[in-house]
């Protein structure tokens, strides 16, 4: 995978707890990694990881079956991501930027990027408005983290794009 990769990955044990992970089907790759594995056997990503097909309920409501329209309503208000799952990227988000001063620039970039990948793929699942704005707030603050990162490792140009696309995500902290 490493021959493949674009950017830095993280260490091999960590490669190897997700693979593991991921064969044993606890969870998915996201995107980075599922374009990676198909390169690394030489074919593309829907080979192994073929474009979901609608659940049938979604084929149903889309064929027009005469759902309500209140429950049509309540199915664009539901969402698949818990509210205990965006109190962990909250705190994961703030983790990262308390280690700053002391973790090493480059495990620290590398780390950002994974969870961005992470947040990213959360943008994939069914989410309330509110919660869409949340992910990509989070997204844009853990962008600004690895921009200052880069600035610091001397990557002046590359940290000025991040920053820039950083800034379109980020909203303003809640006042309490």
């Amino acid at each position: 995978m490493r021959v493949h990769a674009t950017e830095q990955l993280p260490t091999d044990s960590t490669l190897l707890r997700n693979w593991k992970r991921w064969e044993a089907g606890s969870s998915e790759p996201d995107g980075f990694y599922k374009t990676l594995i198909a390169k690394t056997f030489g074919t593309v990503t829907a080979a192994f990881f073929p474009p979901a097909t609608p659940h049938e309920a979604d084929a149903a409501l889309i064929a027009g079956t005469g759902m309500e329209t209140v429950e049509i309503l309540a199915r664009l208000r539901s969402s698949d991501v818990s509210a205990a799952t965006l109190e962990a990227l909250r705190i994961t988000a703030d983790r990262l930027c308390c280690e700053y001063p002391y973790m090493a620039s480059e495990q620290l970039r590398v780390e950002g990027r994974a969870w961005l990948r992470r947040i990213t793929a959360l943008m994939d699942r069914r989410l309330t408005l509110a919660q869409h704005q949340e992910v990509l707030s989070l997204a844009g603050w853990v962008a600004l983290l690895v921009g200052c990162v880069e600035y610091d490792m001397g990557l002046r140009r590359i940290a000025e794009g991040t920053r820039k696309a950083a800034l379109t995500l980020v909203s303003a902290p809640p006042e309490n």
